[in-house]
């Protein structure tokens, strides 16, 4: 009985010591887990990071006259400027399409006129060469007088037409994706005398730009079915849409677009295909997004990825065969991955100090100093002009 009583006094002590043992572990196992960040001041918690003073490698002369066409590395360069701005604005690669082919053959067939004839090539356009604008002359039937080209889009959108116009005999430009009749409220109305935009329904968008020598650029958003018309037409007067015309042009026209996009983009021309272009554009964020985008730590990880992101068009994108050396390649292969180290950083360490951030930074500084160090390199004439210099002054 004692020896059973003794047993179970032991069992009942070495349970007792077990389980402090283990509180001791969990104490000790707590307390190194604090002290490893316990010297560190991350930057997530306080949100403001110290970025590091970049002093880039100078590009000379004849270097920046040879990359001045070289656009992806111009945004590249751009990019990495940017790095600690107090502004940044997120660009967002979009694609764009003129939706309308023959921009400027308004005498095409696939341009179906209404009341009117087309003068083909009787004017120069603003700052271009040759007469390439054509003259739209409306017949002197009393009717709405205008030509219009059918398109088809993806999917419903909002889309800009637009167009380079001047007034002629008639002062009114108008334009319209949803009806060939301009009394029913959907459509823009441009007044090409005085610059201005003279009606625009509710729902809608109209702008005009002054391009010089009495041309505007005249643009309608509207919102817009897969398929659709475009049509643009001449007027007398901002509300009055009938009329009989002489046989004088009434106004004239050129490039005509039909873009998917809010606003008015750069003129793409067509002939018989539709013409398309990949773009940066500035994105306009929804206000929750731009107290996020706003945030320095998050404002540095967008920077940052725009780095990465122009990286890879660099080396992929009409990059001049002179560059394509394997120091160059093998620096734009570093710039990458460090560009995306610290992104990935940013995104999944809430423990990143400022030292850490510094040093990366710098990583992604001296690389690409090393990029423009070689740009230089490949530019340098001097010594060939010392040579030549040399081998003069010996022949003489």
């Amino acid at each position: 009985m004692k020896t059973d009583m003794k047993k179970r006094i032991v069992e009942l002590l070495v349970v007792c010591i077990s389980a402090l043992w283990a509180i001791s572990c969990d104490k000790n196992t707590s307390s190194t887990e604090v002290n490893l960040h316990h010297d560190k001041t991350p930057i997530s918690e306080s949100d403001t990071i110290v970025i590091p003073k970049y002093t880039p490698e100078k590009l000379n002369e004849a270097a920046t006259e040879d990359i001045k066409n070289w656009i992806t590395f111009k945004e590249l360069n751009n990019a990495v400027l940017t790095i600690g701005a107090d502004e940044y604005t997120k660009k967002i690669k979009i694609e764009r399409t003129n939706y309308l082919i023959w921009s400027e053959q308004f005498d095409n067939a696939r341009w179906l006129k209404k009341s009117a004839d087309i003068v083909k090539d009787t004017l120069i356009p603003f700052g271009k060469n040759g007469k390439t604008a054509d003259g739209f002359n409306a017949n002197n039937m009393s009717s709405y007088h205008y030509m219009s080209q059918s398109y088809a889009i993806r999917e419903k959108d909002t889309v800009t037409l637009s167009v380079f116009a001047k007034a002629g005999e008639a002062s009114f430009l108008y334009l319209s994706g949803e009806t060939v009749d301009p009394t029913e409220q959907k459509t823009g109305v441009f007044d090409l005398s005085n610059g201005t935009v003279a009606f625009t329904p509710d729902g809608f968008y109209s702008s005009i730009e002054d391009k010089g020598d009495g041309w505007y650029l005249c643009a309608f958003t509207f919102l817009s079915n897969p398929r659709g018309r475009a049509v643009i037409g001449a007027s007398q007067s901002s509300s009055q849409f009938v009329f009989e015309s002489t046989d004088a042009i009434d106004i004239y026209t050129w490039g005509a677009q039909l873009e998917n996009n809010t606003s008015v983009g750069n003129y793409l021309p067509t002939t018989q295909d539709y013409n398309s272009v990949e773009e940066r554009i500035n994105y306009v964020p929804k206000e929750k997004e731009l107290q996020i985008i706003n945030s320095s730590y998050q404002k540095l990880y967008f920077q940052v990825d725009d780095i990465y992101r122009n990286v890879v068009d660099v080396e992929t994108k009409n990059m001049p065969e002179k560059y394509k050396t394997p120091f160059i390649l093998s620096r734009l292969r570093n710039l990458k991955t460090h560009t995306l180290l610290l992104t990935d950083a940013l995104q999944n360490n809430s423990f990143l100090t400022n030292e850490e951030v510094n040093k990366m930074l710098n990583d992604i500084y001296k690389t690409y100093n090393s990029i423009l160090w070689q740009i230089n390199n490949l530019n340098d004439t001097s010594l060939e002009q010392n040579m030549d210099a040399i081998l003069k002054r010996q022949q003489e």
